[in-house]
């Protein structure tokens, strides 16, 4: 029956087309009435004057300009136009009824008011394109049937009015969504066409089952509730957000390209009948990558390899450019299959991702990578962590939107977790990220990176972490902080000052960072704790947002012999303060916060610790006199060996007291940059370590365990 209906309204307006004749007529006088009635509501201006609800003619521009009239019927008749526009003036909610006939535009129908316009009338779609926009602050609500035909409505406007449909679309048209605005779909649809969202916000709270969807940059799809779709193709850019309980299920494949986010909130979910496959743009070739895959069931064999120009070994031929962290031995470089703590995959070999564990990944050219699975993740997952010869554990994000480091840091706390902090790849090497400093970074989608354990326990990732963001390694900051740079030839090495209220000049958990343990480093740059320093090398260090001039920093670096430059990035330092790099060994100072400039030296050794260089923050300018003891480091190497780093040259005496006064060791020597000291064999406990030299006492504190 419903059909039959169908077919009847379009034989109609085919037959209103045939006779067509372009005029325009306008609201023109105020009087009452629907449309068809006796007491005609419409004004015509025009060659032909005459009844301008004459079914037979095509109106060029329908213009409702007041509020008269604002419930109107049909009446039986089927109007067709060109344009509806419900003009300024019409800011009154106006509602249209069916009463037997129809409306159908070939260009659009437009809101430029304030008022909320319902149509109670089914609609035909009959121009290429027919545009239903909210150009002003007002809505529109369709709730009888749009028939597509086989063209394409578009939905949108420029101005923050809604669009509401709760008929059902039919038709083998297509529908497309532009605009900054909201369309919310609620109808039973059974359109064939495609279904294209290329601006503003798509609410699906009903299945659009027979309809290809495709979500372009900056535009969201928010499902929510249970729907269908037959296919979902997300381009970079483009969000899909998956309310709460609800479910999304996909007939046919789900594409998410590089770039693109997909959000499956907790105790929403996705059933996908066709493939999950997921892309990631690799933007540099020959280059490593630590990944994770967001898919599930993804293997990797000599296929996968191939179809994703994966290259093999050079030295080895049989290794793959696939590897993982073992943290349980640390083998020869350069054996088959194995380099250190990387595994790798061997040619004719297989396995498949596992949820949650990162890996090392290399391409030969500069493209997409395509993880092809069953699903996606959409529940919380876990993986559990080992420890080994060390306690480091590849790990990555198992979602398909970006994780919140923060709440990632909350959910797996001391216990899970050591020291708040974990290691993310830049290409070229590994950058710390805290939870107090970096709480709102975001995880992106598929990104592997390390974390320490505490114990043998399970990592949790929670899906109630995710979200859409949309510029996850761009870097923004608004606190005092100052970067700085190691180079050597090619490479660049970086380590991280950041002034923070609440901080120490001690160990700050979750705020300073250590460089990273799980490689061996042959450049980098890092530095030790301001006061009471337990020789820990850190890339990131959070000091107290006060009192910079009362604090200098102990740089440490590793470096082979030859040329290094030193350079620096400071912002948001209060006003007046500048940031200078002491040399002790060349007795220089060197201001480094102003453009362009650097502090270039050629090491005559190779190089591995503090004691030579400091990083001072002051108002006034300074030279190698300003220095003092209160800089020199005091720290145990193990129990039976103190480091003392930082000593000006010439005589010094050093003797140790146990926590009685108790004078337990004496020893004099000639000081040089780095100094260590043999220990007596000594009970545990506090210890108390005293210096002598020509610029006066020093009295530091050690903990033998």
């Amino acid at each position: 029956m419903k059909k039959n209906y169908i077919i009847t309204f379009l034989c109609i307006i085919t037959g209103f087309l045939t006779n067509a004749q372009q005029d325009a007529f306008s609201r023109g006088d105020s009087g009452t009435g629907d449309w068809g009635s006796a007491n005609l509501p419409w004004f015509y201006s025009g060659a032909n004057q005459g009844d301008p609800d004459n079914g037979n003619t095509v109106r060029n521009f329908v213009k409702i300009g007041h509020n008269n009239n604002t419930t109107m019927t049909t009446n039986g008749r089927f109007y067709i136009f060109s344009i509806l526009d419900f003009q300024a003036g019409a800011s009154s909610d106006r509602i249209i009824n069916n009463s037997g006939g129809g409306l159908s535009s070939s260009s659009g129908i437009y809101n430029l008011s304030a008022g909320n316009h319902t149509f109670n009338t089914p609609i035909g779609i009959d121009g290429t394109t027919v545009q239903f926009h909210t150009n002003s602050t007002g809505n529109f609500t369709f709730n009888d049937n749009i028939f597509i035909n086989a063209n394409t409505v578009e939905f949108g406007g420029s101005g923050t009015g809604n669009i509401s449909v709760t008929g059902t679309m039919s038709g083998t048209g297509n529908i497309t969504k532009t605009g900054t605005n909201t369309l919310t779909i609620s109808g039973s649809n059974t359109y064939t066409g495609t279904s294209t969202i290329s601006g503003g916000t798509l609410v699906l709270n009903s299945s659009a089952s027979s309809s290809a969807v495709t979500v372009n940059n900056g535009a969201t799809l928010q499902v929510s509730s249970n729907a269908t779709v037959s296919s979902l193709t997300v381009n970079s850019g483009g969000m899909i957000t998956v309310d709460s309980g609800v479910t999304l299920t996909i007939s046919n494949n789900l594409t998410l390209n590089s770039g693109a986010s997909m959000d499956v909130e907790e105790t929403g979910s996705v059933s996908v009948t066709g493939n999950a496959i997921f892309k990631r743009n690799l933007a540099t070739g020959s280059q490593w990558y630590l990944m994770s895959s967001p898919v599930v069931g993804e293997m990797y064999d000599d296929a996968w390899v191939t179809a994703n120009s994966i290259p093999s070994g050079t030295t080895f031929g049989t290794n793959r450019g696939i590897s993982w962290y073992d943290n349980a031995t640390n083998t020869m470089p350069h054996a088959a299959g194995s380099a250190g703590h990387w595994r790798y995959m061997q040619g004719g070999g297989s396995g498949t991702f596992n949820d949650s564990q990162g890996y090392g990944i290399i391409r030969s050219s500069s493209d997409d990578i395509s993880f092809t699975g069953t699903d996606i993740y959409s529940a919380d997952q876990t993986i559990g962590l080992t420890l080994g010869v060390n306690n480091f554990n590849l790990v990555g994000n198992p979602f398909t939107a970006s994780l919140n480091l923060g709440d990632f840091f909350a959910d797996n706390g001391g216990g899970v977790i050591a020291g708040a902090q974990t290691w993310f790849w830049n290409g070229s090497s590994y950058d710390v990220k805290t939870s107090g400093s970096h709480g709102a970074f975001e995880i992106a989608p598929g990104q592997g990176f390390f974390v320490a354990a505490a114990a043998a326990t399970n990592l949790t990732f929670d899906i109630a972490d995710v979200s859409h963001t949309a510029a996850t390694f761009q870097r923004q900051t608004s606190k005092p902080e100052i970067t700085l740079t190691l180079k050597e030839v090619a490479k660049t090495r970086n380590a991280y000052i950041h002034y923070i209220d609440g901080t120490t000049t001690d160990y700050d958990l979750g705020f300073d960072g250590n460089l990273f343990g799980g490689v061996n480093h042959s450049l980098a740059i890092y530095s030790h704790l301001v006061n009471n320093d337990q020789g820990d090398k850190f890339q990131l260090q959070a000091l107290p947002n006060k009192d910079l001039e009362s604090m200098v920093i102990p740089i440490g670096i590793i470096a082979d012999a030859g040329e290094i430059t030193f350079s620096a990035e400071a912002l948001n330092l209060p006003n007046g303060i500048k940031v200078f790099l002491e040399d002790r060994e060349n007795n220089t100072m060197t201001r480094l916060d102003e453009a362009n400039t650097n502090y270039t030296i050629t090491l005559d050794h190779n190089q591995n610790g503090i004691g030579r260089f400091y990083l001072h923050t002051t108002s006034s300018a300074l030279n190698i006199k300003n220095t003092s003891l209160s800089t020199v480091s005091v720290f145990k190497t193990n129990n039976s060996t103190i480091r003392i780093a930082g000593l000006p040259q010439g005589k010094t005496t050093v003797s140790l007291f146990n926590i009685l006064g108790k004078q337990v060791m004496t020893n004099s020597f000639e000081a040089n940059v780095v100094n260590d000291i043999s220990l007596p064999k000594l009970v545990k406990g506090i210890y108390i370590v005293q210096l002598e030299t020509e610029a006066g006492k020093l009295n530091k504190k050690i903990i033998l365990e």
